[in-house]
């Protein structure tokens, strides 16, 4: 009895698995549609709540596969996704007679359209996917398909076969078995009489052959060009991918019990303290912005201007940190074109941009500035134009890390439009398309670590992709009592158990096809309970809790360090009882809100003044977000520094002061524009206290007219060529420069 389905394509190598595993089925059809759109990028996130298939793009799981699979008089379900992967499969002893097809003698009807099938025949040598099975041996002539006697009619469509034939010596995944060689001569198959009418359209096949010697878990797929009726000469050379070897599944012992007392967080962290210095922002910024960077960036730069036939471009770091300051500026000033920034006009005059660098200087920069060496690229690196920079960046954001026990992992967006093979769309994000970044941090925002995600690549293979990312960016920690954070994108048992082996404690919210045959209540039976119930199971040896609360939705979560005591309250809103009422809150739910949210509060402090000046260069978007998360880091350890006490700086005021200070220091000489208008600022506006201190450069010069000192306010004909300022000579210059 035949048994057709349609499957996606991604359910394709789950069909062939199963084909594989069972010695009793006889013939199969498999037709794959070709996809709706093979250029389209894959989004992999997406929707993190509902954890489905469907988070790709809807246009790439639009392509279908139909399977009809002859298997005697029984209909047989190929697929489910509720199919335990436990299951042993015994087969029947097969009749010979039964397995032999009757020869077809019927005739298509006019127009009708024909399928052949998909011979898939174990052969000698061969093994099916069992556990302590052995199957029979068949009749040699069971196997032998009888001959087609029939003819298309006229303008009718045939297709050709996916011939899938393991042949003699090849392996496959099995436990303790040892399966019987049968006749050779069975797997030759009858050569096909029918030939295809005029004007009618046949389809190519994928010949799938596992030959002699070959294992499973290496063979390629090949497709075969040729009809039905030659494929039989060409079975010695094909080979196929057979199915990965399935992972065993770690014992579980599951009871109703809390988390022990000690697997519970202990100890403290080692900070990196800031709170006995007295650090300014410019010096907070070069702690990431080094010399080392600039140096980077000056080298690079030069050498692509000259690659391009540029020689007479040279520039330095002196230069380089000008461009930064407006970079910056253009944050939290930002004009439509960037060229306005020079424009004299009163409604988008910038004079401290026009004044730092001429506009024609600053796009020479913007066109040779270059952070990596295109003679020396790495050939499998999507990123290498930006992998310096993420490199050089990440060693200074660990070195100078302001220790906390507390860690969050998530992925942060990086809004770009243009066409690159990592740009991602994730569904229901702030920022839906852009560049993915893989980054962990501390709850308030401070970036520890990133990683461009450059499509899928190598991963561990028991953990996938989520589990992999949480490793590598662990790796470079420092070692401590770190607890770790993150999303139902991330967990799994496995890498919560991975984790502890490494001494660190994590907790995260888990999909319910993660938990690994937990006991825990039903998410149906939880939703029909009051708000705040919840239940929870121990795995006693992992020391792994699972908890499901019913909130206003069920949420599940993993963890193997925090429990459900003791368990607090939350305030959520009543529509019974119009007003909020209190709900029962377990402990691991309250410290997962309360930590969670560090990539998200840096994405917030990026977003609030984002360089807004753009360039058409792929790689410009990650370049000038690692600026903006290195002066976000400089930020946040101001605010733990003796001089945020004194002096509170807002992230707006934090990089005025910055700019500010490269403007004066690495400004060019140019000749006034104009009288400055308004009334004469106060002179601590006027000058920065670091400009004034610093002890470099200041000398006086004569000026043509008066003007008033600025130590002791007396009309004088001399000022400091540095500070811009009136002073006298002998006491009022040593005075004010605190000499």
């Amino acid at each position: 009895m035949p048994y057709r389905k349609r499957f996606r394509v991604n359910e394709v190598h789950s069909i062939l698995d199963m084909l594989e595993c069972d010695p009793d089925f006889l013939t199969a059809n498999l037709y794959i549609l070709p996809p709706a759109d093979p250029d389209c990028s894959d989004g992999d996130s997406g929707d993190e709540d509902k954890g489905a298939l469907d988070n790709l793009s809807r246009r790439q799981l639009e392509a279908e596969a139909e399977v009809t699979v002859w298997k005697g008089n029984k209909r047989v379900r190929l697929f489910s996704p509720d199919d335990d992967d436990d299951v042993t499969l015994t087969p029947p002893t097969p009749d010979p007679s039964a397995l032999q097809p009757a020869p077809s003698t019927l005739a298509p009807a006019p127009g009708s359209r024909r399928r052949r099938t998909a011979s898939v025949v174990p052969t000698a040598g061969s093994s099916s996917v069992s556990n302590d099975v052995t199957p029979p041996i068949p009749d040699p002539g069971a196997l032998q398909p009888a001959p087609s006697t029939s003819a298309p009619a006229p303008g009718s469509r045939r297709r050709r076969t996916a011939s899938v034939v393991p042949t003699a010596g090849s392996s496959s995944v099995s436990n303790d078995v040892t399966p019987p060689i049968p006749d050779p001569g069975a797997l030759q198959p009858a050569p096909s009489t029918s030939a295809p009418a005029p004007g009618s359209r046949r389809r190519r096949t994928a010949s799938v052959v596992s030959t002699a010697g070959s294992s499973s878990a290496n063979a390629t797929r090949s497709e075969s060009l040729h009809p039905p009726d030659i494929q039989q000469d060409l079975t010695t050379t094909a080979t196929t991918t057979v199915k990965k070897r399935k992972l065993e599944k770690p014992v579980r012992k599951w009871t109703k019990a809390d988390m022990p007392e000690n697997s519970r967080p202990s100890g403290t962290v080692h900070p990196i303290q800031y709170s006995a210095t007295d650090l300014t922002p410019t010096a907070l910024f070069e702690k990431f912005l080094d010399d080392e960077v600039m140096q980077l960036l000056t080298d690079n730069s030069n050498k692509y201007a000259a690659q391009k036939g540029k020689h007479g471009f040279v520039t330095s770091a002196v230069e380089l940190r000008l461009f930064m300051a407006i970079l910056f500026n253009s944050g939290y000033a930002p004009l439509p074109r960037r060229r306005l920034y020079w424009e004299p006009s009163p409604d988008v005059q910038n004079t401290a941009v026009s004044k730092a660098i001429t506009r024609n200087r600053f796009e020479e920069l913007m066109a040779n500035i270059h952070v990596a060496d295109n003679d020396n690229l790495a050939p499998n690196d999507r990123m290498a134009k930006v992998r310096p920079l993420f490199t050089v960046l990440n060693s200074k954001f660990v070195a100078h890390f302001p220790r906390q026990q507390n860690l969050s992992v998530d992925e942060s967006m990086v809004p770009y439009y243009g066409r690159h093979s990592a740009k991602q769309y994730i569904r229901g994000k702030p920022i839906r398309f852009g560049y993915k970044v893989w980054s962990i941090n501390t709850c308030l925002g401070y970036c520890v670590q990133l990683d461009p995600y450059q499509g899928a690549g190598t991963t561990i293979p028991e953990l996938g992709l989520g589990g992999s990312v949480v490793v590598k960016l662990c790796s470079v920690l420092p070692p401590d009592n770190y607890v770790l954070y993150f999303d139902n994108f991330f967990t799994s048992l496995r890498l919560l158990q991975h984790l502890s082996t490494s001494g660190i404690k994590a907790t995260g919210t888990v999909r319910v096809n993660r938990i690994e045959d937990c006991p825990v209540m039903a998410v149906e039976k939880v939703k029909k309970m009051a708000r705040g119930t919840s239940d929870h199971r121990l795995d006693t040896v992992s020391n792994i809790v699972v908890v499901r609360w019913h909130d206003n939705s069920v949420v599940t979560l993993a963890s193997n360090c925090h429990g459900v005591e003791p368990v607090g309250s939350a305030q959520r809103w009543s529509s019974a009882e119009k007003c909020k009422v209190a709900i029962p809150q377990p402990y691991v739910v309250s410290q997962y809100n309360k930590y969670m949210g560090g990539v998200d509060r840096m994405d917030q402090n990026i977003a609030t003044y984002r360089i807004s000046i753009r360039s058409r260069k792929w790689w410009w978007p990650l370049f000038a977000y690692l600026l903006d998360v290195a002066m976000q880091n400089a930020w946040i350890i101001y605010r733990q520094t003796e001089g945020a006490q004194h002096r509170p700086l807002d992230q707006l005021e934090f990089r005025r002061d910055i700019c500010s200070i490269y403007y004066t220091r690495y400004s060019f000489e140019r000749p006034s524009i104009g009288r400055p208008l308004g009334r004469p600022r106060h002179l601590d506006n006027r000058v920065p206290e670091e400009i004034r201190s610093d002890r470099t450069d200041h000398f006086i010069e004569s000026i043509p007219t008066q003007r008033r000192c600025a130590a002791c306010g007396v009309k004088v004909k001399k000022q400091c060529s540095k500070c811009n300022v009136g002073l006298h000579l002998d006491v009022c210059f040593a005075m004010f420069h605190h000499l």
